[in-house]
Formats: C-alpha cells, sequence, structure tokens
C-alpha cells in the first residue's frame, strides 16, 4: 500500500475528549494495548487491536471503520504506542487518526470513566 493519509496523526488531551467525541461521535476508539490490558481498564466503546496486529495488517482499521472519512482514535497506557500506531497507520490508511495524548493515565489522573475487568 501507498502512503494515502497526508495528514499528520492529532493528538487529543483528556480534558478534550468529551468535545472531541461530541464533535465526531463516529470516531473508532482503537486500544492499541494488548488483549489482557484492554481486558482489565479500558475506555468503553474502544475495540482491541493490538499494536502487533496493526503494523502486520492495517486493513484492520478499513474493515472496522466501514470508511475512510471515519475518525480513529487510538489509546495506549502512556501515548507512546498510540504515536506508533498512527505514524504506521498514516502510511496506510486516509482515515483522520487522533492520538490519546498521556493515553489511559491520564484517564485516570483526570477521573474519566473507565471500564474495569468485567464490566460492560
Amino acid at each position: 500500500m501507498s502512503a494515502t493519509n497526508a495528514a499528520t496523526p492529532q493528538t487529543v488531551a483528556v480534558n478534550l475528549l468529551p468535545q472531541h467525541l461530541q464533535q465526531h461521535p463516529d470516531t473508532l476508539l482503537i486500544d492499541v494495548r494488548d488483549h489482557a490490558d484492554h481486558a482489565a481498564v479500558r475506555l468503553p466503546g474502544s475495540l482491541c487491536v493490538p499494536l502487533a496486529d496493526l503494523q502486520q495488517q492495517a486493513s484492520i482499521i478499513v474493515e472496522h471503520s466501514g470508511n475512510a472519512e471515519r475518525p480513529v482514535l487510538l489509546i495506549c497506557m502512556l501515548g507512546k504506542r498510540g504515536q506508533m500506531a498512527a505514524d504506521h497507520l498514516q502510511q496506510h490508511i486516509s482515515n483522520p487518526l487522533f492520538v490519546l495524548e498521556g493515553g489511559l493515565n491520564a484517564c485516570v489522573e483526570l477521573g474519566v470513566d473507565l471500564l474495569y475487568g468485567g464490566d460492560q
């Protein structure tokens, strides 16, 4: 595949996450941590696609997004893996890409509602 997304992935500060999701209600939330970490704590509505899977098959995002216009927000624990995923994906998909700045650690610090363990 060739580069299809000229725009640099943008970051979304955790305190601005509600506004971002209100402005982009169809945002696909992709958690790039492993399945065990995602099961332990996650943003509601997030889909777990570990970073290694994204690097091997960027088409996973295209399959889940449904269209190239749907924004994708990448989530990890601190923000580093999310940025790595965005850097990789921008070469393969044209969806607008966002990275949650500070990751789930920042969510915990700001008291964002998260799901833990078996919570639905």
